[in-house]
């Protein structure tokens, strides 16, 4: 996301690990800037849906569907939810980060 602006497909050679989730690299420069600083690069809120967190709820998301704000990663869970969200990107951020603690360690089933 970072380097080429779009999602680029990992190999199992250049993986990471991070906050319970295994990350895949096209290559090992790109894997080893990831180990260097992780919360810069991982994605927000788990990586779930930034859309999906405003509203107090985790979904799986769309690689395709995301944004780089600020020098963070959001995704969403599709590009129609994308779109939804890029109308008030502001908003959304300020209304899932006030959420993400009070879910963060609960099961997306429980929500």
């Amino acid at each position: 996301y970072f380097t080429d602006g779009k999602p680029v497909l990992g190999t199992a050679d250049f993986t990471s690990q991070f906050d319970g989730a295994v990350y895949r690299f096209a290559s090992a420069e790109n894997r080893d800037r990831f180990r260097e600083n992780p919360e810069k690069y991982a994605p927000a809120y788990g990586g779930y849906c930034a859309l999906g967190t405003s509203f107090g709820k985790k979904f799986d998301v769309d690689g395709k569907a995301f944004e780089i704000v600020e020098g963070r990663l959001y995704v969403n869970k599709n590009l129609k939810v994308y779109e939804t969200w890029r109308q008030d990107i502001p908003t959304n951020i300020v209304k899932a980060e006030g959420r993400w603690p009070g879910i963060q360690y609960v099961a997306a089933s429980d929500l």
